[in-house]
């Protein structure tokens, strides 16, 4: 097309055009590929989470997508405050590792420590609350009395890198072998290999229910403990501080959450009783 010299009024409408179509190409579309009018791209939340089966608090569906009850939870609640939520999965080392250096927007499913608080900026609202037991071999004879004294000096297995709250690290005469995943735990209980099991009972049973060795392994009475499950949003490394205003925000968006009709209807989607939990 040859060479068109555009006077003061065409130039002027071809900027015009021009402009009005990068806006187009800007705004946000649904699957559908049609611009959703006045939508506004919403700031993406990194949650990490330990790689495992941790059902029914975070798990793989059959498709590979992270579903669970606090998965659910902390999407909804992101989506209230404008936030869309990206699950990173590690294996806990690397998740440990990771809000250490900085790196990502938060962690969930973390139980609460105090070393901790120096990384990461704790949502006070818990997700969940985790109830801690021990585990033994089906055909143990293994006698608890609500007292871990009460165990005889035997070794209790653990996952490394876990916290099952003060009660049991306070307790010196405890012997622990270590496992590298909760799946490697469950498994050397269940058949026999080390006396003792601890850890979440929706957790472990969970696990022994996929592994299919439920029926050789049984919970000792009582609970160790009722522990907090968090969300927790990382700190500008080095200093001690960032994250606060998003936790406190967070924080009282999930408190009004579980207020609502939404809060029963999810935890029935996963087959738990409200009143229950």
């Amino acid at each position: 097309m040859p060479f068109q010299v555009l006077g003061w009024s065409g130039l002027f409408r071809a900027v015009i055009l021009l402009w009005l179509s990068g806006l187009v190409g800007l705004a946000p579309r649904p699957a559908g590929g049609e611009p959703v009018a006045g939508a506004r791209p919403k700031a993406v939340l990194a949650i990490a989470l330990e790689d495992v089966h941790f059902s029914p608090y975070h798990f793989r569906s059959q498709d590979g997508h992270w579903i669970g009850v606090n998965v659910d939870l902390v999407r909804a609640v992101a989506a209230e405050l404008g936030y869309q939520v990206q699950i990173e999965a590690y294996p806990w080392a690397r998740v440990v590792e990771n809000f250490q250096q900085g790196r990502g927007s938060g962690v969930m499913d973390l139980l609460r420590k105090p070393e901790r608080e120096r990384f990461l900026a704790y949502v006070e609202e818990p997700l969940a609350h985790e109830v801690t037991q021990l585990f033994v071999p089906a055909a143990s004879d293994v006698v608890y009395d609500g007292h871990l004294d009460s165990l005889g000096g035997r070794d209790v297995g653990v996952v490394r890198g876990y916290f099952y709250g003060g009660e049991f690290e306070a307790v010196p005469a405890v012997g622990k072998v270590v496992f590298s995943s909760q799946g490697l735990l469950v498994r050397n209980v269940a058949l026999g290999r080390v006396a003792l099991g601890i850890g979440t009972r929706a957790a472990i049973q969970s696990e022994a229910n996929a592994l299919g060795v439920a029926e050789r392994i049984r919970f000792l009475d009582p609970p160790i403990n009722r522990i907090p499950n968090h969300l927790a949003f990382v700190r500008v490394p080095g200093s001690g501080s960032g994250g606060e205003d998003l936790a406190r925000r967070f924080s009282a968006a999930l408190r009004e959450f579980k207020r609502g009709a939404a809060w029963p209807e999810l935890l029935v989607r996963y087959g738990i009783n409200p009143d229950q939990w």
